[in-house]
């Protein structure tokens, strides 16, 4: 009877286990559901924050178009934080105006929200030539900070987080 019991549960994990292992997505879409405040510097949703703090970045409709409320940094001088950590974090999705290559737009990564070292570069980082780029990280809990490096305006309208949540079984002896 035992056995038939393990061998029901283990034949239940395994059915289960690719439902519980998947990557979930989040998405930020700044047109949608955000709270603005501090004039347009910190935009927050179901307790996430984006901070512009002192730069040039602010929220407002997007510097291309003028059409849709985006994450604005104008010139060099222009970055935003998020907050807090996204937990298991594998890969970071940035749709910007202008829809072209923007490789002003840099990514840097921290596990404490204060230390950011380099921007993602070489297979951590794709420029698509579209107004894509897509952020490889290894699986962890990440602050991000997005910095515009050029004069040239830059608009992020959309930023998409997946994560794959940690499945972790505990196993007791009987």
């Amino acid at each position: 009877m035992r056995m038939k019991k393990l061998l029901s549960t283990i034949l239940c994990l395994l059915v289960l286990s690719p439902a519980l292992t998947r990557a979930e997505t989040i998405t930020h879409e700044f047109a949608s559901g955000f709270t603005f405040s501090n004039s347009n510097k910190t935009a927050t949703k179901d307790g996430f924050a984006y901070s512009c703090g002192s730069s040039t970045a602010s929220f407002w409709l997007d510097l291309i178009y003028g059409s849709v409320i985006s994450l604005n940094m104008p010139d060099g001088s222009s970055a935003a934080t998020t907050s807090p950590a996204i937990e298991n974090l594998t890969r970071v999705k940035i749709s910007l105006y202008p829809a072209s290559k923007c490789e002003n737009l840099k990514v840097y990564i921290s596990t404490d929200g204060s230390s950011w070292g380099s921007a993602l570069s070489g297979d951590a980082i794709e420029y698509g030539n579209s107004g894509i780029i897509y952020a490889f990280l290894p699986k962890g809990n990440y602050y991000l900070k997005f910095a515009n490096t050029t004069s040239t305006a830059v608009s992020i309208i959309q930023v998409e987080y997946t994560t794959e949540p940690c499945v972790c079984l505990k196993v007791v002896s009987e």
